[in-house]
């Protein structure tokens, strides 16, 4: 055996060192790759995949009253675009007990950000796995606030809305940062660049001290999903880098002019922020505000007041937008004018356009001048109503620092054939000048623009000798005429995107229409007399949410049709009204106040549980704190009499062991308030019979409960007057035209769903909502007969009361009220 000396061994040893040595610095020196450079550089998080079907439910600790769910969708295996958008969101339902307790649907919309391929890879994108085969979008955030404190043990559960399959989301908790006044000073610029990114891309030193001490007195704590991994959920695992494409995240528009008399009215969809960038439009010393009021379809948030820089220079104001759709008007004080940039930031998008700016739209019209030459109109056409019915719409001109109502007067001659005088008309109108329309009046290569007045709105029957009508005003004015196309119309629809909208409290204004009932005419007028009228598209509150709480009186159907009677809650704005039914809630074992008319009072009750735990407990009633009667529960339902009291203020208490009693009393008091109400099934038709004392506009108020809440355009209701041919006044300025029958679909609830039938013939919810039957000045005084059928869909129930419309002064003609299909 030959033997090896130490020294080679030595020298072969030293050899491979050398060699290692080499090769790692070799590769020391060498670039490193770019797919590792990019992993190394991302953050790795574990996400829940959420389906249609399937996904985490999060156990809730009780604490939690605002969410940040963080998501990405999962893409489709297609081309990679930039410019590509997927809508989705996500099913919140709340579970206590088993027993769902909240339901609520929230969407986002996301891009898809990459940039830079090498080697067939991506080198920078938002979020990416390790398998190329996995695309998601950008990250999106949602804010979710519940609307009630939230048990300890209750579990959320989340389900995939919209386009993509499957999409992959990150829960947490928001909590209050202690001492965060303390942190502001001890953030790096690396932890407040972070910080920044997170809630939107606005930089650290854009914002205030107010702006950055908000961002600080939060924290996000993450929750994870309840039930064990591959059973009760999924995860993936995505890095995240946070890189968006420019223009990924934000929506910017030109910078726009605010003044006093012209405001800004833009429709965006959220929830996310809007970046909002204000500058005084010259330099001024007067304190001024920004008003920011934001209207839709949730609780209306009071308006913000921004202050107006005194210098030109601007500052940016980040402003949450809640879920859904809003129209924010935007108005100042600012003497100079305020400049505004507007940016979307964190979901939140336009309704319509591709950027933040108003939706304008321009209306044909005439320039009326007092003295000057009459509008005349030719009354042409078939020899019926239709063709005698015209419409006129009226809005002064205003000086931009008009601020009180213009009232002006508005002369209508009838002419005959021969253009003899058949009639006249005139009548006093007024309105408020509007921030959000304006007047492009004839002169310049542009036009003259001048501010103008919410329009007030008068129609006239023309009688059968009238062939021409001839219009003139007392004031400068634009003039728009309007004729209608049916009696019996159903609604009119808006073109889309606004027709997708379902809005209940809240109405559009100006939003182009696909079908319509009253159709624009053109006006003869010469060159120099032909304007503009340029409209803001802005949703405006509905004429039944500016309506005062008025009276009504029930109205039972002709005939014997079917009756039930039901218990519902009464909304808080409802008057106590005698004999219609109005009780208040005793709340058992306690004292309660209420205001005795006089005579007898009952006490109707009902066994709301199983009847053989309250029958036969004893009831014990006390009057001002003295025992007054006692009562035993011997049926599920029944009414007890109080003794005869003398009116004015009194106390009552009523104590009982019986578990499931629910208790009312027929006199105004301090609990909560109910009404016991007659309804009538639809399923076949129903006519009522309304007496009309005067002229002046009444409604007809049908409320129908349907079994769920929602608006379901199969169920159909067909409502005529007088059998389609009702009396009309002709040769005279009236605020409405009655259509003479019309088609209903259901729309969505608009009060708290009843208590329940009194007898339980119908079991579960029952959702109550308002169908209104206008009867208008057009109508002659007396009797009109309205038929109400159902002509598809689920069952319903239906009541009637008709309301007084409240008396209008003769120049308070507005649209806000008397609302134009066009308009």
């Amino acid at each position: 055996m030959v033997a090896v000396k130490p020294a080679a061994v030595l020298l072969v040893t030293i050899g491979l060192f050398g060699g290692l040595a080499w090769k790692v610095a070799r590769t020391l020196d060498a670039p490193p790759d770019p797919f590792e450079a990019k992993v190394a550089a991302a953050k790795r998080f574990l996400y829940y995949v959420v389906e249609p079907d399937s996904g985490p439910d999060f156990a809730l600790t009780g604490k939690e009253r605002v969410l940040h769910i963080l998501s990405h969708a999962v893409l489709p295996p297609l081309a990679y675009d930039p410019a590509r958008q997927v809508v989705y969101g996500f099913r919140l339902t709340l579970l206590s007990g088993g027993k769902e307790t909240w339901r609520h649907d929230v969407y986002t919309r996301s891009r898809q950000s990459k940039s830079g391929v090498s080697d067939g890879r991506w080198l920078t994108e938002n979020a990416f796995a390790l398998d190329p085969r996995l695309q998601v979008g950008d990250d999106r955030t949602i804010v979710v606030r519940f609307p009630f404190p939230v048990g300890a043990g209750t579990r959320l559960r989340v389900r995939l809305l919209g386009e993509p399959r499957e999409a992959l989301v990150r829960l947490y908790a928001v909590e209050p940062r202690p001492r965060a006044d303390l942190a502001l000073s001890r953030l790096s610029p690396a932890d407040r660049e972070a910080l920044t990114t997170q809630l939107s891309f606005t930089p650290w030193d854009r914002l205030d001290a107010g702006e950055r001490l908000a961002r600080l007195k939060t924290r996000e704590v993450r929750i994870a999903a309840a039930g064990e991994e591959g059973a009760d959920h999924r995860t993936r695992t995505l890095y995240f880098t946070g890189f968006r494409l420019p223009g990924a995240e934000s929506v910017a528009a030109p910078p726009l002019l605010v003044t006093p008399a012209r405001g800004l009215a833009v429709n965006v969809v959220g929830p996310g922020n809007l970046l909002l960038t204000l500058a005084r439009a010259a330099p001024g010393d007067a304190a001024a505000a920004l008003a920011v009021r934001s209207l839709g379809e949730g609780e209306e948030p009071p308006p913000q007041a921004l202050d107006v820089p005194k210098e030109t220079i601007a500052v940016t104001r980040v402003l949450p937008v809640a879920a859904g759709l809003h129209s924010l008007q935007l108005t100042t004080d600012a003497r100079e004018g305020a400049i505004v940039s507007l940016a979307a930031d964190g979901g939140l998008r336009p309704f319509f356009g591709p950027t933040l700016a108003p939706d304008e739209i321009s209306l044909d019209a005439a320039l009326v001048e007092p003295g000057g030459e009459p509008t005349p109109i030719d009354i042409a056409g078939p020899d019926d109503a239709l063709t005698r019915i015209v419409r006129f719409d009226v809005r002064f001109l205003a000086a931009d620092a008009a601020a009180t109502p213009l009232v002006g007067a508005l002369s209508v001659d009838i002419l005959d054939e021969r253009g003899g005088l058949v009639g006249r008309q005139t009548i006093s109108l007024g309105n408020i000048p509007s921030p959000l329309e304006k007047a492009i009046l004839p002169g310049g290569p542009g036009g003259q623009e001048q501010g103008v007045t919410e329009p007030a709105s008068v129609r006239l029957i023309v009688p059968p000798r009238g062939k021409r009508v001839v219009v003139r005003t007392q004031a400068r004015a634009l003039l728009r005429a309007f004729s209608l196309l049916t009696l019996a119309a159903a609604p009119d629809a808006f073109d889309a995107p606004y027709r997708d909208a379902v809005l209940v409290k809240t109405m559009w204004r100006y939003a182009p229409l696909d079908e319509r009932s009253w159709v624009p005419l053109r006006l003869p007028a010469p060159l120099e007399r032909q304007a503009r009228l340029v409209a803001q598209v802005r949703l405006e509150p509905s004429p039944a949410q500016l309506a005062p709480p008025a009276s009504g009186t029930a109205i039972a159907p002709e005939g014997a049709p079917e009756r039930q009677l039901v218990l519902e809650r009464l909304r808080p704005d409802e008057p106590w009204q005698e004999g219609q039914g109005m009780m208040t809630g005793v709340a058992l074992n306690r004292k309660i106040a209420f205001q005795h008319r006089g005579g007898a009072a009952s006490l109707p009750y009902w066994v709301m549980g199983p009847a053989e735990a309250n029958l036969g407990e004893e009831v014990a009633v006390k009057v001002d704190g003295a025992e007054a009667a006692a009562f035993r529960v011997t049926s599920t339902r029944g009414q007890w009499q109080l003794p005869p009291l003398p009116a004015g203020a009194h106390t009552l208490e009523i104590r009982t062991d019986a578990p499931s009693l629910r208790v009312l009393l027929d006199q105004p008091g301090g609990g909560e308030r109910f009404a016991l109400r007659n309804v009538y099934p639809a399923s076949r038709p129903l006519r009522v019979t309304v007496h009309k004392p005067s002229a002046a506009p009444l409604a007809l108020d049908i409320i129908a409960y349907a079994p769920a809440p929602g608006p379901d355009p199969g169920t159909v209701f067909d409502v005529s007057i007088d059998g389609g041919a009702p009396r009309r006044l002709e040769g005279v300025l009236v605020s409405q035209i009655t259509s003479s029958g019309k088609r209903m679909p259901l729309p969505p609830a608009d009060r708290p769903p009843i208590v329940g039938f009194a007898d339980a013939r119908e079991p579960g919810a029952w959702h109550p909502r308002l169908l209104a039957v206008g009867l208008g000045d057009d109508l002659a005084p007396g009797p009109h007969q309205v038929t109400v059928t159902q002509r598809s869909g689920a069952r319903a129930w239906v009541r009637f009361f008709a309301l007084a419309d409240a008396q209008k002064p003769e120049q308070a003609f507005q649209m806000r009220r008397n609302v134009s299909p066009d308009e």
